[in-house]
């Protein structure tokens, strides 16, 4: 459920909001985040950590990264980013139930 809330919050970064809603989405990513790399490591696959450390990284709420060139070129990367992200979280919790459930029959 993390995973798609955080997945629903970075595709609503795409449109204008408050720093509030920025700070929500850096905790929520970067927790998913860690989830995903959690149950990667249950299921004995560690190649989900290497795919969602840059991510935990990228949005860490503590320790922030802030891009800077013109204020349009940063928008349109950090969208860019906030999409990939959200589509390869979903896709991941999607391969990592599959696998869970795969293993589970056998």
């Amino acid at each position: 459920m993390l995973v798609l809330v955080a997945a629903g919050v970075l595709i609503g970064a795409l449109g204008k909001h408050s720093i509030y809603y920025y700070a929500m989405l850096r905790w929520l990513t970067c927790s998913a985040a860690v989830m995903l790399i959690w149950r990667g490591a249950v299921q004995g696959s560690l190649k989900w950590a290497y795919v969602f450390l840059p991510v935990v990284l990228l949005f860490n709420p503590i320790i922030q990264i802030h891009l800077h060139a013109k204020r349009a070129e940063v928008l349109n990367t950090w969208q860019t980013v906030d999409i990939v992200v959200a589509v390869v979280m979903v896709l991941a919790m999607i391969l990592m139930e599959m696998t869970f459930l795969l293993t589970k029959k056998k």
